[in-house]
């Protein structure tokens, strides 16, 4: 490419110098106003795909937590059950014994040499309730 020669003064040649930098420094800013743009697009396009994670992980989380829920309600049903099992079983528990000392009152009314066997009964059976009254170690 040929190179043009026009001629001018040192002023316009200075003031030509003087526009050129002030259209590069124009341009500059142009460019890093976009180069920020696009970064910020880049940013913004990156929280939301974070956002999105999150509230997938949200929904996940309550989804679990509606499984616990549904979990601990069946527990609750399951072991109201068995306390009701083991009442009944208690209550039967406690007619064996009033039977059981009937029993062996009678026995004992026809023959003294039983008596040993009525005590040894009170013994387990306050055993047995000092048990039932303890938490489960």
């Amino acid at each position: 490419m040929p190179l043009i020669v026009t001629k001018c003064s040192l002023q316009e040649t200075v003031e030509c110098t003087q526009q050129q930098i002030k259209l590069r420094e124009q341009i500059k800013k142009k460019l890093y106003s976009t180069k920020d743009l696009i970064k910020l697009n880049l940013l913004n396009q990156n929280l939301e795909q974070q956002f999105s994670n999150t509230l997938q992980l949200l929904k996940q989380n309550q989804q679990l937590i509606n499984n616990v829920q549904d979990s601990l309600y069946d527990l609750n049903k399951h072991s109201q059950k068995i306390m009701s099992r083991f009442d009944c079983y208690l209550d039967e528990i406690n007619a064996i014994k009033h039977r059981a000392s009937n029993d062996l009152m009678e026995t004992q009314y026809f023959n003294p040499h039983n008596s040993y066997m009525f005590k040894d009964l009170d013994f387990y059976w306050s055993q047995y309730e000092k048990q039932l009254s303890q938490p489960n170690q």
